[in-house]
């Protein structure tokens, strides 16, 4: 049955067993074993089916702990689905949604969400219809928003950003991946409110530069994950600034093509780097590359994808520093690096599994 025809069959499951509702529970400690287990299924739909069991369970499937996350990504005709939903009784429970990808969500959807519910984590990635008008309200309904992704919102300005710095301090997730019209500007206005931010991500931001950037990573110290792909603009001077994040353990510098490794270099103050993605850096060498593994033996994953500057002296430096820790690693393309095939590599690196983290 489809995820609709779920919705509308709990409903009328609701209307019959409203008659039972005086019934005691059952046992807390029976109930307690089925709610763990209702809690681990991941589709809404199956919850649904298992009210149909029996009274307990029906009663248990509307605990409001289990309706604190609502996922449509990828739904057809959101917008119904959404109605539906708003009748149920639990819905006033949701405090997590997911519309990534989801079709006909529009910034009516997204007000009315934000006028019923009290949201925490909001994903709209793909909502393409979305724009400045509905996130501003999300934005002022939403005063304990932690996550927000906006990956690839065009209709999505400064003013977003300007409406988050307003009323959402407690944010510390924000993807920004893809949402070109924002600015410099709105990076800098952003973190005058928003400053506790732990996950960061301005992929393919061409409007944002390295004073944005820079702005951002002092306002937020804690950044633990921050990805800069494809924002070919930046400089060392947003690079050099990375010593300010000694939290730091997923950076992604791919196709940074104005990165020296002076600008690397900064890198090697964030001792907890598990993640580092240089791919298409082209004025990386060993030097710089070194620099950063020498000092971050957690480092599980690198790519180095494409640099023709560096050599087998990164991958003794690896073994040197990182021998235990890395799973992964990427050096098609580096010319330099003599003893590419895997099985060369295991001889110096043997928890290696994937050999190819750049497609």
């Amino acid at each position: 049955m489809s995820d609709s025809g779920n919705e509308i069959k709990a409903t009328m499951m609701q209307e019959k067993f409203e008659s039972v509702q005086d019934t005691p529970d059952c046992d807390a400690g029976t109930l307690a074993p089925l709610l763990l287990v209702f809690a681990l299924l991941d589709k809404r739909s199956d919850l649904v089916n298992c009210a149909l069991v029996c009274r307990e369970w029906y009663r248990l499937t509307w605990h409001h702990g289990l309706w604190q996350s609502l996922s449509l990504q990828g739904a057809t005709e959101a917008n119904k689905r959404i109605h539906l939903l708003s009748a149920q009784p639990r819905f006033q429970s949701v405090q997590s949604i997911n519309l990534e990808f989801a079709q006909d969500v529009s910034n009516d959807t997204v007000i009315k969400l934000a006028s019923l519910l009290k949201l925490r984590n909001v994903n709209l990635n793909a909502c393409q219809q979305v724009g400045d008008a509905s996130v501003t309200v999300l934005a002022e309904k939403s005063p304990n928003l932690d996550t927000l992704s906006l990956y690839w919102n065009l209709k999505v300005t400064d003013a977003t950003l300007a409406a988050l710095r307003d009323h959402c301090p407690l944010l510390t997730d924000l993807n920004l991946s893809g949402c070109k019209a924002m600015t410099t500007d709105g990076i800098k206005a952003l973190v005058m409110g928003v400053r506790n931010l732990v996950h960061l991500n301005l992929t393919r931001t061409p409007k944002v530069g390295d004073e944005g950037v820079v702005e951002a990573i002092k306002a937020n110290s804690k950044l633990q994950t921050l990805n800069l792909y494809a924002n070919a603009n930046l400089t060392d001077v947003t690079f050099s600034s990375l010593d300010l994040l000694p939290s730091l353990r997923v950076v992604d510098l791919c196709g940074m093509q104005h990165m020296t490794d002076q600008g690397l270099q900064a890198l090697a103050a964030c001792t907890n780097l598990t993640s580092l993605n240089l791919t298409w850096c082209i004025r990386v060498t060993d030097t710089g590359v070194c620099a950063v593994v020498s000092s971050c033996p957690h480092l599980g994953l690198l790519s180095t994808h494409g640099l023709r500057g560096v050599t087998d002296a990164m991958v003794d430096a690896l073994a040197n520093n990182c021998a235990s820790a890395m799973h992964s690693i990427d050096v098609r393309g580096c010319l330099g690096v003599e003893g590419r095939a895997p099985s060369e590599l295991l001889k110096k690196l043997p928890n290696l599994t994937c050999f190819e983290v750049h497609s």
